[in-house]
């Protein structure tokens, strides 16, 4: 396999493993709630979705930065707002399936739903802001985010490649900033998480710099340092799950907060993204590919958008048909169930990847944002 076709599959494999996390904690049946769920993913004080709008970088950065090269501003243009459309039609569709579950009741027991009122009070409002991408209900907060990253692809590989990779990191720094004044998004905040996604644009323009640089005595220092940090953080994530106790910390619910991707939520994704490069490159080569289980996770990853919106409309069918308060055996059942499914749009999408002859090497385009 070149070096190439393993970033693919381990971006394929980080992506699918999101995926799976990101069904999980958004069931309120979730049985490992204490350890991972909406707020606080298993691995520190940051959830799934951070990894996976930093991926997303790398990737749209490897796509688009190709077409970029290529063929020049416009045609990348005229690619990014074909994905646009495509990320804006599953978003829309998956709203008004939402929609007409809420019209039809098979959506109002539910207490998951009592804070999204407007569906039942207001449904023409709300379907005239939901096609306006304003009202984002039930987790249909997350495809939105990649719109306003899209719009911004162009630019930012423009700046890259002029060599103003730190005046763009720069802004970015300033705008998450100015995100953090805002404590009561209710929703996730493209402003806040947008830092991830420029960095991923940065690191995945740059490849073979960053690898080259990494081996640097310096970096390698820093590197170990990032890791210890993530290491006392997942220890310390691991205890407030298990105790379920909240740290006695000034300005704790600050910190870590998920709307605008709180200042230790961001830090803490970066030190752990560290420490899970060096774990990833000294893993045997049969537990990194090798196996079954590994290569369905890279299946999910690689047709993430598909997969992605079936995870939303399945959690939102298990919260219809499900219990408010099932027992563990039930809900175990229920999340069994509800990951088994999402090998449907994984196998769907590779039945079209076959009929149409289209090479695993386009896996850097399949998932998002950057599908063509």
């Amino acid at each position: 396999m070149s070096s190439d076709s393993r970033r693919s599959y381990s971006l394929d494999l980080a992506r699918g493993f999101c995926l799976v996390l990101m069904t999980v904690d958004h069931l309120p049946q979730n049985i490992f709630g204490r350890f991972s769920n909406v707020g606080f993913g298993p691995f520190g004080f940051f959830t799934a979705a951070s990894a996976f709008v930093f991926i997303s970088g790398i990737v749209s950065a490897k796509t688009y930065g190709a077409t970029y090269s290529k063929l020049g501003a416009w045609a990348t243009w005229a690619r990014v707002s074909k994905r646009i459309a495509q990320i804006y039609a599953v978003n829309t569709g998956m709203f008004l399936v939402l929609l007409a579950c809420a019209w039809t009741g098979l959506l109002k027991h539910n207490v998951f739903w009592q804070e999204y009122d407007l569906l039942f009070s207001d449904p023409w409002t709300a379907l005239e802001r939901g096609l306006l991408l304003l009202y984002r209900p039930g987790y249909l907060d997350i495809l939105p985010m990649y719109v306003v990253f899209l719009v911004c692809v162009v630019p930012l590989l423009a700046a890259i490649r002029a060599g103003w990779r730190w005046f763009a990191l720069a802004v970015s720094v300033l705008v998450w900033f100015f995100a953090q004044r805002d404590p009561d998004a209710n929703v996730l905040n493209p402003l806040g998480y947008q830092i991830l996604f420029v960095v991923g644009l940065i690191i995945g323009s740059s490849w073979d710099e960053f690898a080259e640089q990494s081996s640097r005595n310096l970096l390698k220092v820093l590197g170990w340092i990032a890791s210890g940090l993530a290491l006392t953080l997942l220890l310390a994530r691991f205890v407030t799950g298990l105790l379920r106790i909240v740290p006695d910390i000034p300005h704790w619910p600050a910190l870590i907060e998920l709307d605008n991707n709180g200042p230790l939520r961001l830090l803490n994704f970066m030190w752990f993204l560290v420490l899970a490069v060096h774990i990833w490159v000294r893993l045997p080569e049969w537990l990194r590919e090798d196996n079954p289980v590994a290569r369905w996770v890279s299946t999910l990853g690689r047709h993430s958008l598909p997969v992605f919106a079936w995870s939303i409309l399945a959690t939102h069918l298990s919260m219809a048909l499900m219990p408010g308060y099932p027992s563990r055996p039930w809900a175990l059942v229920d999340m069994v169930l509800m990951l088994s499914t999402l090998a449907i749009p994984a196998f769907l999408g590779e039945r079209w990847r076959s009929v149409h002859a289209i090479p695993r090497s386009e896996g850097w385009s399949a998932g998002l944002p950057v599908q063509r």
